[in-house]
């Protein structure tokens, strides 16, 4: 035992060395993704209310090329945690033990940061154009959510789309009005008399130093203001960039971050960190927007303790005006209010949604933010649906409708009272067109038309470009609605004549052109038997014997005569159901007369017969080891097996008789070809057109299959059994039944194996190219005990009636 356990021990550590070589751990400083939630995954959610994976966040890392000691360090100068990036590379902290992908450390500083996103950000390495956003936008295009409560709010999708949506643009120029802070980069660039350039970052109290000029205070002013102050205090030292020989520039090269703050009703209020070139709607995107229940039109900013900006949304929203969104500064205080007025607009209205109504704003303001009323809408029907305020509820009363009549002057309409809660529905026009006739059947433009009072008949026809040549013209149906019944009227117009066409339609009257197609139909002539074209035609008027014929084609060589079949019409009754009319055909049928004086009826058969000393050639193949195999005719009636044997030279010397075949309509025929050839009547076959006559090689085999152990091909030897092939295929399965095993000759004749006595079979020879199929015995569910116990009953009775017959003949 203890070997067995020493042995799988040393076999456990040779596969984990396999493994690991397979599969070396990462090198010291490598990135590596993170099998569990890591502090960065969980900042980032928390702090961009985007969803971000360990995969992503390690892309991005990785694409960066920056080393463990470069981003720790980069994270030390922005004022984060440099441990919140220990998970995301091999190795760990510097200095700490190392630890393989999927091993995060984690320290309490790292679970409690929240500004693990931004860091990434400011630093370039986690923006908007990564490929975890890039993944992650991809995902949110395919996924379709239901629709929300949130979603019918006005505006609300604008924030809920992407939290990019109103993202800063980050890269070219920053304009001059941009106030530099502390955070800042700038570079300095001197051109000229002297050359040099310069990374200053404003420090804390908003200083930068210059070497060679000292400390110039830049915080607070724009772009255009830093680079005056700068050209003044380097133009003390540097005597070119005052006469003009050096040229001075500043640009940003590093945008700082500032920590805003987005409270009250929005999706996710918290603190965020925006660069210095967010605005408003920039921070209100990242935290999801205002809520259903916050505010869009009563945006607050507020910096220091004062509002120094007060936001309408709907200004951007319905007129695209941006006047209003001001850039923030660090601590600056979003605060969206609750709404305190929302109604709803649903129906027939271009933007069927929830807006929010400021103090003064009534119905006409709601119409102008839901966009007007579509085509559809029926402005005569307007309704309130209205939650009445408690005060003016009474039992069973809390709900009314009110409607609103929308011809009322603008002053009157403004003045309609609109209550937190309302829902305003604009209905739609009814769907049944009034003015209108419609026409159908036999005409060439059918479909509806405009009625106008004083139309007639023939002005409808008119307009529906005539009727079709086979309309009934005499007979037009025209069907009319009782206004008082609901029921309709039928009248029949005779649109041919003067006083019908003048026939005076009312609204919603439909008229219908009949077929005379359908009222007298055409029939059918069928020409069939001895012509180049049989088939059935469509009769006409005035059609002869000798029409029908030629249209079919002609007669054939072969015509002798043809019969006419006519239905029956009469009104008493008669055992004659056809009428035959029979003419011959002659030689000079091109130039004979007769059948062309013999006028043709609807419905007519003509069948044109041929002459019984006329018959179709008839062939037979063969195909073998004859001497001459190919097609053969039957010449009469009589030809059989021997006859065209005979014709195609008997058989080759590597025939093999026993395996002849006589193939018909694709199946065989059991034949005997030997006895057929001794002209044994039973055997000796005549031959039908298509017959084919196969004799193959001696193939030297027997097939053995069907309930056998391996079903194969047994070489043929003179004087075997049918248990001796049997055995040589592995002998019968269990449920292989020898005894019922079948014998199939090559000719098609099959011989089942007999029982002659009670443990006596006698089993049918076995030639070369035969093929014994061992049958399965069928299911039974008798046990083999009661199989027994029904044998000794049997055994038992049968002894009993033996005793007795002994008995009585002693």
């Amino acid at each position: 035992m203890t070997c067995r356990l020493s042995l799988s021990v040393a076999a456990l550590l040779l596969i984990s060395r396999v493994a690991a070589a397979q599969n070396p751990p990462p090198a010291p400083g490598s990135v590596v993704i993170p099998g569990q939630q890591t502090p960065a995954q969980a900042a980032a959610q928390a702090a961009t209310g985007r969803s971000f994976s360990n995969e992503q966040i390690a892309e991005a890392i990785r694409q960066s090329g920056l080393s463990p000691a470069q981003v720790r360090v980069r994270l030390r100068l922005a004022g984060y945690d440099t441990t919140l990036a220990d998970p995301f590379f091999a190795g760990g902290r510097v200095g700490a033990p190392a630890s393989g992908a999927g091993q995060p450390v984690t320290t309490a500083a790292g679970l409690t940061n929240t500004k693990f996103a931004e860091a990434l950000q400011s630093m370039g390495i986690l923006g908007t154009g990564t490929a975890g956003d890039v993944q992650l936008e991809a995902a949110r295009s395919v996924v379709t959510a239901e629709p929300s409560v949130s979603s019918l709010v006005f505006g609300k999708d604008v924030f809920t789309r992407s939290a990019t949506t109103f993202d800063p643009v980050t890269s070219g120029p920053v304009d001059p009005a941009y106030r530099l802070g502390v955070g800042d980069q700038v570079q300095l660039v001197v051109t000229g008399q002297v050359e040099f350039a310069y990374l200053l970052e404003l420090r804390r109290d908003g200083t930068v130093i210059v070497p060679q000029v000292g400390q110039i205070s830049l915080a607070g002013l724009t772009l255009d203001g830093a680079r005056a102050v700068l050209k003044d205090r380097m133009g003390r030292s540097f005597s070119g960039i005052n006469s003009g020989d050096a040229r001075l520039d500043l640009s940003i090269s590093r945008i700082r971050s500032n920590a805003v703050f987005v409270i009250g009703e929005v999706e996710s209020p918290g603190a965020y960190q925006v660069n210095a070139l967010a605005t408003v709607f920039h921070a209100l995107a990242r935290a999801g927007g205002p809520s259903e229940r916050g505010s869009f039109r009563a945006v607050e900013i507020r910096r220091g303790n004062r509002v120094i900006q007060r936001l309408d949304l709907y200004d951007y929203l319905l007129q695209g005006n941006a006047e209003g969104d001001i850039r923030l500064d660090q601590g600056d205080v979003i605060f969206v209010p609750l709404n305190s007025r929302a109604v709803a607009v649903r129906g027939e209205v271009r933007r069927p949604k929830v807006f929010e109504l400021r103090s003064g704003e009534g119905f006409a303001d709601l119409m102008r933010f839901s966009g007007g009323f579509l085509s559809t809408a029926n402005a005569d029907r307007v309704q309130i649906d209205r939650v009445l305020p408690a005060a003016e509820r009474r039992p069973g009363i809390e709900r009314v409708k009110v409607d609103v009549d929308l011809r009322r002057s603008a002053d009157d309409l403004s003045r309609v009272p609109l209550l937190d809660g309302d829902v305003v529905e604009v209905f739609p026009i009814g769907s049944i067109r009034r003015n209108v006739v419609n026409i159908e059947g036999q005409v060439f433009s059918p479909g509806q038309y405009e009625f106008r009072p004083g139309l007639t008949l023939s002005q409808l026809l008119l307009a529906a470009q005539g009727m079709m040549p086979w309309a009934l013209a005499d007979r037009v149906k025209v069907v009319r609605q009782v206004p008082a019944t609901g029921r309709t009227t039928v009248t029949d117009v005779d649109a041919s004549t003067a006083r019908g066409g003048s026939f005076l339609l009312s609204e919603f009257d439909a008229v219908e052109v009949l077929d005379g197609r359908l009222a007298f139909p055409a029939g059918t002539v069928l020409v069939e038997g001895a012509v180049n074209l049989p088939g059935q035609r469509t009769f006409s008027e005035g059609e002869s014997l000798r029409d029908a014929i030629e249209r079919a084609g002609g007669v054939k060589e072969e015509a002798q005569r043809v019969e006419v079949y006519r239905k029956r019409l009469g009104a008493a009754y008669s055992d004659t159901t056809s009428l035959r009319f029979e003419f011959l055909i002659g030689p000079g049928f091109a130039r004979d007369t007769t059948l062309r004086g013999f006028g043709l009826a609807r419905d007519d058969r003509v069948v044109v017969l041929a002459s019984p000393g006329v018959r179709e050639q008839r062939f037979v193949t063969v195909a073998g080891q004859f001497r001459y195999p190919g097609t053969y005719g039957i010449t009469e009636n009589a030809d059989r097996i021997s006859d065209v044997v005979r014709r195609a030279g008997d058989l080759l010397p590597g025939a093999y008789p026993e395996g002849f075949r006589l193939v018909r309509g694709g199946r065989d025929v059991s034949v005997d070809f030997s006895r057929a050839l001794r002209g044994d009547a039973s055997n000796n076959l005549t031959l039908l057109n298509g017959d084919a006559l196969i004799i193959d090689r001696d193939p030297s085999t027997v097939l053995v299959t069907g309930a056998v152990s391996r079903a194969s091909l047994i070489k043929y030897q003179r004087g075997r059994s049918l248990q001796d092939y049997v055995e040589l295929a592995g002998g019968p399965t269990e449920r292989g039944e020898e005894r019922r095993a079948v014998v199939t000759y090559p000719s098609g004749i099959s011989k089942r194996a007999t029982r002659v006595a009670l443990f006596f079979r006698d089993s049918p020879e076995v030639i070369s190219g035969a093929t014994i199929t061992v049958p399965e015995r069928a299911e039974s569910n008798t046990s083999q005990a009661e199989i027994w116990q029904r044998i000794m009953t049997s055994a038992t009775a049968l002894a009993s009636l033996v005793i007795a017959y002994a008995a009585v003949t002693r």
